[in-house]
């Protein structure tokens, strides 16, 4: 028997016994360019298990993305599978769900179940439901086939199929405590809480939360912090006031667990509603399906287009937010401290770009993901996958190429003096606001792209308010008479552009961004 196969045994044995940091700091020592490619994907796959993702993509990159290796001996099936769960675990979400759309579920059944992780990932817990379902069909493992339900019903709580999701969750719950799965059948007794919630029986909740509570040894594992988070739930609704979510939300901040302090913040709201704080959660959670569902429940849809993440706005200046502006109608005040608007890259008070901000260069991109999540810290794969769509994430090359481009923001933020700071943690990466300065988000996520960048180019050439021709704005940037006319189609649609007149001798002009819209004419 080899030393790899040793080592194999051995971390299988430590992370059975639930002593995965032991089998971690085994795996740390290894050199991953040595492992043979008979024990590449075993090893891989403890990466995952003990939480080491690059050391698990380390392990598989080089058979899955290097030329060579897959031109003599390709990636297997399960060697795709496993690199596909390590990016989503990553991140890299969206490259995890194409590499797993290339594999032939009859080969990996378990596909399937990774699609819908995938998905829950993104809050698309609906579109994860067949996903499961095949999954469950396919008859895996009686363990494998028990995880499949117990997340087809997490699912099923989400969409509020109450009547499907309980009688799957008492099915779970008999299964766990019949196989010994102490750690299933506790996740299935917290499900029924939150069921139980939602429906107002809070003493059944109860009841299911104790025996969740006795699933775990460890008082701060992953799934007693959710146990706490759901009876401070439970308390809340009890005695209608959100002190016990605040106290927990405290905790879960002191222990870095983001989705665990959006929850509270959801359900705080559920009990005593607060227009700030829903905007905040509103605009700080990107994801379409958790808005629909916190809008529904709640029964409020947010009254402003853009939210002011760090100083507020409308404290003392009497702001009023717009989709692309701030406008003073009832003051002509100027802010005393600067915000820097997401969706044009501008400053609201002096109508100009910082200097080296360039619009839809690295730092706007990276400023703007990174505020689109208020909660949770983005990992440099999440990072890769959204400055570098087109790009397959290298776990050699990729987190170079996010920490420059970090490091060029930093200094700009330092250059211009804004109070802000781009925080890094074990979960990842956070834009803070830490001084008299905004970022307006938008509701909805701008798309820069080349006619945005375009339009952008022609404000820098005549500014706000000077007006020019079809033929000035061609030669400005370079475009052909065609491609102008989508160009300012698009503007004019958009409120980017006013126009005077109408044909060949129309002229046009960038509104300011305080200015009320003109009537337009097609030009």
């Amino acid at each position: 028997m080899s030393a790899f196969e040793d080592l194999l045994q051995l971390c299988e044995s430590e992370i059975r016994a639930g002593h995965s940091g032991a089998a971690a700091k085994r795996l740390a020592k290894l050199n991953t360019a040595r492992i043979p490619r008979a024990y590449r994907l075993r090893f891989a796959n403890f990466g995952r298990r003990t939480g080491m993702i690059s050391f698990g993509l380390r392990v598989l990159t080089p058979i899955v993305r290097n030329s060579a290796l897959r031109a003599s001996l390709p990636a297997t099936p399960s060697e795709l599978a496993e690199y596909a769960t390590l990016l989503q675990r990553c991140g890299a979400v969206v490259e995890a769900q194409e590499t797993l759309s290339q594999i032939d579920v009859r080969q990996v059944p378990e596909i399937r179940l990774y699609e819908a992780f995938c998905l829950f990932n993104q809050w698309r817990y609906r579109e994860s439901i067949p996903r499961l379902e095949e999954f469950i069909q396919n008859q895996p493992t009686p363990y494998l086939g028990l995880v499949g339900r117990v997340n087809l019903a997490a699912a099923l709580v989400f969409i509020e199929d109450h009547v499907r999701a309980l009688d799957l969750i008492n099915e779970c719950i008999a299964t766990a405590k019949e196989n010994g799965f102490a750690r299933l059948h506790a996740n299935s007794q917290e499900l029924a809480a939150q069921l139980y919630l939602s429906r107002g029986d809070l003493l059944a909740a109860r009841r299911c939360l104790d025996s969740a509570a006795g699933g775990s040894d460890s008082p701060q594992s992953l799934d007693q912090i959710f146990v706490k988070k759901w009876l401070a739930v439970l308390q809340a609704y009890e005695s209608k006031d959100p002190a016990p979510l605040h106290a927990f939300r405290a905790e879960a901040v002191k222990i870095g667990q983001p989705e665990a302090i959006r929850d509270a913040d959801f359900h705080a709201l559920m009990v005593a509603f607060d227009k700030d704080a829903f905007h905040h959660l509103y605009f700080g959670t990107p994801f379409a399906d958790y808005r629909e569902s916190m809008t529904r429940r709640l029964g409020v849809e947010p009254e402003i287009e853009s939210y002011a993440l760090g100083s507020d706005l409308s404290s003392g200046l009497n702001f009023r937010l717009s989709p692309k502006r701030v406008s003073e109608p009832e003051s002509t005040l100027l802010p005393i401290f600067r915000c820097l608007d997401i969706l044009t890259g501008r400053l609201s008070a002096s109508h100009q770009l910082e200097r080296g901000f360039r619009f839809g260069g690295h730092v706007h991109r990276m400023l703007e993901i990174l505020s689109r999540d208020f909660y949770q810290p983005l990992t440099i794969g999440n990072l890769f996958a959204e400055l570098h769509p087109q790009n397959h994430f290298d776990i050699f090359s990729s987190p170079t190429r996010v920490r420059k481009s970090l490091m060029r923001v930093r200094t700009f933020l330092r250059e211009a003096k804004i109070p802000a700071e781009i925080t890094h943690s074990r979960r990842g990466y956070k834009l803070s606001v830490t001084g008299e300065f905004s970022i307006l988000v938008p509701k909805v996520r701008p798309i820069i792209d080349q006619n945005t960048l375009a339009l952008e180019k022609l404000l820098r050439h005549f500014g706000f308010g000077q007006p020019f021709t079809r033929s000035e704005a061609c030669t400005a940037i370079g475009f052909t008479e065609k491609k102008f006319r989508s160009l300012k189609a698009s503007a004019l649609e958009n409120s980017r552009l006013d126009v005077y007149g109408a044909g060949p001798n129309a002229t046009y002009y960038f509104p300011f961004p305080d200015a009320s819209p003109t009537n337009r004419r097609a030009g």
